[in-house]
């Protein structure tokens, strides 16, 4: 019962909320080991949206249901959450999940769940949706990690194969050689596009003495699984003896890099403009 307890107390209890405003209910992993990325996320979320209400909730289809022993570990599901919502009287609420990538199997889950309740959702985007979101990214990697030209970052996407996952990588990297090539941002994956090798040879020739290598999980708000950080002390190990570099491995979240959780709240935003009533547009008199 401990966990189902997330399902009636918002992140926010400053007022008591309104039924007929749009609840906010943000998405991650079951599991709540991340929480103080989560807990920044909400805070941004309440700054942005105050007296809104907050929840979170498990994506769809992502982990088990709690089991009673640790249940108070455990994020409850997105279905219970939104039966919990309607029930009050509450119509409409904006989805926000903390996926990096579009395209992973969550998001054909969510999609069906969400058009078999009453309500009226909008779902924000995922963290790499658009030209400026891409360019966000780039520009706090290079704001949190490099200060002068011994600096470098290597970003190392986590290989996806989907279709939409690969198309974000191939114009991240597209932006990073027309826009950033001198900002000494490299960028390459394990087995998908663009190449790690390609980004390996372009950084052993850049005058980078201090290299930080940065992974591009599923979700933000998860640090690198096991066998991924295994791949990611392989490059550093080769950097370090290649170019006789420093180098290291950002084992943090994602979401703790400049300027990213401020990304996820303007999709939430745009999600909460979606259920907004339209204004009429107004007749322009004709000229007599």
């Amino acid at each position: 019962m401990v966990g189902l307890l997330w399902l009636m107390v918002p992140v926010a209890l400053a007022a008591a909320p309104d039924p007929t405003s749009p609840a906010i209910v943000l998405l991650a992993q079951p599991a709540l080991s991340q929480a103080a990325i989560r807990d920044q996320f909400a805070q941004k979320v309440r700054e942005r949206f105050p007296g809104r209400e907050i929840l979170w909730a498990a994506l769809p289809g992502l982990g088990s249901a709690p089991q009673a022993s640790d249940a108070a570990e455990q994020l409850p599901d997105l279905a219970q959450v939104l039966t919990a919502l309607q029930s009050r009287g509450v119509a409409q609420v904006a989805l926000q999940s903390l996926a990096v990538l579009p395209g992973g199997d969550w998001e054909q889950r969510l999609a069906d769940l969400t058009t078999q309740t009453g309500l009226k959702i909008a779902v924000g985007k995922p963290l790499l949706s658009s030209l400026v979101d891409r360019q966000r990214l780039l520009a706090g990697l290079a704001a949190t990690f490099i200060h002068d030209k011994d600096q470098a970052v290597l970003l190392v996407g986590d290989g996806s194969r989907n279709p939409a996952a690969l198309r974000e990588y191939l114009a991240l990297y597209t932006l990073l050689l027309a826009k950033f090539k001198e900002s000494n941002l490299f960028f390459g994956t394990s087995n998908s596009l663009p190449k790690m090798n390609t980004a390996l040879a372009a950084l052993k020739k850049s005058p980078a003495s201090a290299v930080t290598i940065v992974p591009l999980p599923a979700f933000a708000d998860e640090p690198p699984p096991l066998p991924q950080l295994e791949a990611l002390e392989a490059y550093r190990a080769a950097l370090s003896v290649a170019k006789s570099a420093t180098v290291q491995v950002y084992q943090k979240e994602l979401g703790s890099v400049d300027g990213i959780l401020a990304i996820y709240v303007d999709h939430l935003a745009a999600a909460l403009d979606a259920l907004a009533p339209k204004k009429p547009e107004r007749k322009k008199k004709g000229k007599k």
